[in-house]
C-alpha cells in the first residue's frame, strides 16, 4: 500500500548511476526513466562500487546515491569462476551488501517502489522483499538475456576445444536464464511488472500480464537540418559504445571485412566513429583502414547532419538498439544487420538489412550513389518513428508500469 502523507519514493538499483549526459544507450534509459520518476516521487539509487561508478556525475535529480562497496580483490580463476556461476545473476555479495549497509537498507525500508535495472538485479527481489515487502518492484530487462547469450554462442570465432567448452557452457546458461526469465514472468516470487523494450522481446517471455512493453524514453532529435557541403567526400557514420563487446566486434567486422569492398567502389568515402570506451584493438584497426576516431560526442546532432549514412553492423547482442532509433530519428539512411534492425520496424524503414559483408557494401555504395533520394525516403520514416518511440509514447508506457506515480508532484520540501 502506498503511503499518501508524504512524497512518494522510489529506489533504483543499477549498475550504473544516473547521468545528464550519459554516454550509452544503458545509461539513456535508466537517466530518461529515473528523470521521468523525479517529476513524480524522490528517486534514490543504489549501485556497486566501480570505476565507472566513481566517474560518473549524478543527475541533479536524484535525491541520494548510495554507492556498495565492494569485496576485496580476488584472483583471477576465483573471479572467472564467479562470473560462471552467476551468470544472469546479481553477485552473492550484493544480497549481504543490502543486507548490511545501513544507508541502502533504509532507503528499501522506506520505499514505495524499487526499480530494479537489467536482468542481474531481479535476483535481488527476494532479499529486497525481506527488507520491505509492500514495495511495488518493477524489473526492466534492457536485454532478453537468453537471446543475447544464444547469439554471443553462434557468432564466436572460437574453434577446437574452446568452441567446444563454449557450447557446453552457453546451453548451461542460456537454460538457467530462461528458467530464470520465466519466474519472472509468471512465477509467485517475480515483481509487480516486468519491463522489456520491444514487442519483440515481449514474444520470448511467456504471456503475462505483468510484461509491460516500454518504447525507449529516449529523446529522439526533432527533423534534422543537414550541413553537408556539396564539395564534402560521401561520409559514413557509426555511434556506439565501444566498451561493450557486441559494438566493438561489429565496428571491427564492419572494417574489416565491409569498408575495403566500399571504398573499391567509393574511394573517397570517409569513414567516422563515435563513441566512447575505444580499446587498442579498435584503434589499429581504424588506422590500417583510414577510420576517423571521435571518441565520445555528447551532441551529435552535428555528426548526423554531415552524415550520408549511418551503419549499425551487429552481430550479436539482443533488445532494442538506441544507436538505430536516434540515426533514423535524424533523418539519415541506415544500413544494418537483422539484430540492429530487431524491434523496431521492418525492413521498409532501413537502406539495407543484412549481415553478409559484399551486400552490406553493395547496400551502403547504393546510399551513396543517390544520397537525395534516400533522404526524401528517411523523412518518412522519421516522422512514423517519432511517432511510435518519441516521448509522448514512452511516457504513457511508464504511467502504465508506475500507476501510483502517473502525475507529476512537486519537489519535496
Amino acid at each position: 500500500m502506498m503511503r499518501a502523507s508524504r512524497r512518494q519514493r522510489v529506489v533504483m538499483i543499477t549498475p550504473l548511476v544516473p547521468e545528464e549526459n550519459p554516454e550509452h544507450a544503458g545509461g539513456v534509459l535508466i537517466s530518461r526513466t529515473s528523470r521521468w520518476l523525479a517529476d513524480r516521487a524522490d528517486v534514490s539509487v543504489i549501485v556497486p562500487d566501480g570505476p565507472a561508478v566513481r566517474r560518473a556525475r549524478p543527475a541533479s535529480w536524484l535525491r541520494d546515491v548510495v554507492i556498495l562497496e565492494t569485496p576485496a580483490q580476488r584472483s583471477a580463476l576465483r573471479s572467472r569462476v564467479s562470473r560462471f556461476l552467476e551468470t544472469g545473476r546479481a553477485s552473492r555479495w550484493m544480497h549481504h551488501r543490502l543486507r548490511e549497509d545501513p544507508a541502502a537498507t533504509r532507503l528499501l525500508h522506506e520505499a514505495d517502489v524499487v526499480d530494479l535495472q537489467w536482468q542481474e538485479q531481479a535476483d535481488l527481489l527476494r532479499t529486497i522483499r525481506r527488507i520491505n515487502p509492500s514495495a511495488r518492484t518493477v524489473v526492466t530487462l534492457h536485454d532478453v538475456l537468453s537471446q543475447q547469450l544464444s547469439r554471443a554462442a553462434q557468432t564466436s570465432p572460437r574453434t577446437g576445444i574452446s568452441r567446444l567448452l563454449l557450447n557446453v557452457y552457453s546451453r548451461w546458461a542460456v537454460g538457467r536464464v530462461r528458467r530464470d526469465e520465466r519466474r519472472l514472468a509468471t512465477g509467485s516470487g517475480g515483481p509487480d511488472a516486468l519491463v522489456v523494450l520491444s514487442e519483440k522481446d515481449a514474444a520470448l517471455l511467456p504471456r503475462s500480464p505483468r510484461v509491460r512493453t516500454l518504447p525507449p524514453p529516449v529523446d529522439l532529435p526533432a527533423a534534422s537540418t543537414r550541413s553537408v557541403e556539396e564539395s564534402a567526400p560521401p561520409t559514413i557514420l557509426f555511434v556506439a559504445y565501444l566498451a561493450r563487446w557486441s559494438n566493438e566486434q561489429g565496428l571491427r567486422w564492419f572494417l574489416r571485412e565491409v569498408l575495403p569492398g566500399i571504398r573499391q567502389q567509393v574511394p573517397d568515402v570517409r569513414m567516422r566513429i563515435a563513441g566512447g570506451g575505444i580499446r587498442d584493438t579498435v584503434r589499429r584497426d581504424a588506422d590500417e583502414t583510414g577510420a576517423e576516431l571521435l571518441g565520445f560526442v555528447p551532441d551529435l546532432a552535428e555528426e548526423y547532419a554531415r552524415a550520408d549514412v549511418a551503419v549499425v553492423p551487429l552481430l550479436q547482442g539482443a533488445g532494442v538498439k538506441f544507436k538505430t532509433l536516434d540515426a533514423l530519428a535524424s533523418e539519415v539512411p541506415v544500413v544494418t544487420t537483422p539484430v540492429g534492425a530487431e524491434g523496431i520496424g521492418d525492413d521498409s524503414w532501413f537502406a539495407g538489412v543484412t549481415s553478409d559483408p559484399e551486400a552490406f557494401a553493395d547496400a551502403v555504395v547504393s546510399v551513396l550513389g543517390a544520397p537525395a533520394s534516400y533522404r526524401r525516403r528517411s523523412e518518412a520514416v522519421a516522422a512514423e518513428l517519432r511517432r511510435r518511440f518519441g516521448s509522448e509514447a514512452a511516457e504513457r508506457a511508464l504511467s502504465t508500469i508506475h500507476p501510483d506515480l502517473s502525475s507529476p508532484t512537486g519537489s519535496a520540501s
